[in-house]
């Protein structure tokens, strides 16, 4: 291979393998290889650049493809949405003895099938849509939340089907929200946060007997300078944000007294 040819291939190349890195950290949220990829870019670029200016330019259709192809690059990244997973972890409650009753739980297919989809409210991250399936975190975490504070809790997908049940809950997704902080560590590391607003109501005999909403604080995973699956993380904070909600709903529900002589005099 003439060495010209080799002078024409490696600011290509170099400029090539800055935007993967650069694209594969942004991905993946790592703050230090993003740096590598922008170095990488940087040098591919000048040697690009005084290559030109010393008489043997590169190829201007190399150059117009290697902008094409990061380009394009971006604008699948920016497509293809982050799949979030949630597994809330419901941890034991400070319950004496649950209410003794056989309550209903009423999530429909619709609720259970809801997926939040949007972008983060942060700078970082903010190119791309992420999924959440908080209708299945909700049902997962309502079950394992109020079977503590009722003494049953049977999962029902209709209002036809709750209308045996002396009481029936009622849990609704109303409002959600996660960012990646970035900037409080000076762009060396990131941490996630996630809240979110939970409308839980008690129906009895078709009509409701008992509504709250409750706000949770922000849930914060983080921060790291490295991490390869920063989606587990993000997943864990709205899942803490949900149960956070769920379980306080549940305690106002276990000492309200006023509720419970509602459901003995039904």
């Amino acid at each position: 291979m003439s060495t010209c040819g080799l002078r024409e291939k490696y600011p290509l190349s170099l400029i090539a393998l800055g935007v993967i890195i650069f694209l594969f950290a942004v991905e993946r949220f790592l703050p230090p290889v993003m740096g590598i990829g922008v170095i990488a870019l940087i040098i591919g670029l000048v040697i690009y650049l005084r290559s030109g200016s010393s008489g043997q330019a590169l190829p201007r259709n190399g150059m117009r493809a290697a902008v094409l192809i990061t380009g394009t690059a971006f604008f699948l990244i920016g497509c293809a949405p982050i799949k979030v997973p949630m597994e809330p972890h419901v941890g034991k409650m400070e319950i004496r003895e649950p209410i003794p009753l056989e309550a209903g739980l009423l999530i429909t297919q619709e609720a259970k099938n809801y997926i939040f989809s949007g972008k983060p409210e942060s700078m970082t991250g903010g190119a791309r849509q992420h999924e959440f399936p908080l209708g299945e975190a909700l049902e997962f975490a309502s079950l394992k939340t109020f079977s503590q504070i009722f003494q049953h809790v049977i999962l029902v997908r209709t209002s036809t089907e709750a209308e045996k049940y002396k009481i029936v809950i009622e849990p609704k997704i109303e409002d959600f929200h996660f960012r990646y902080d970035q900037l409080s560590y000076g762009g060396f590391a990131v941490a996630v946060l996630s809240k979110i607003r939970v409308q839980v109501v008690l129906n009895s005999g078709g009509a409701p007997v008992w509504q709250r909403t409750v706000d949770s604080p922000e849930q914060k995973k983080g921060p790291w300078v490295l991490n390869f699956n920063s989606q587990k993380d993000l997943g864990e904070s709205a899942s803490d944000a949900l149960v956070f909600t769920l379980q306080e709903i549940a305690m106002e529900i276990y000492k309200d007294t006023a509720l419970r002589k509602i459901t003995e005099e039904r």
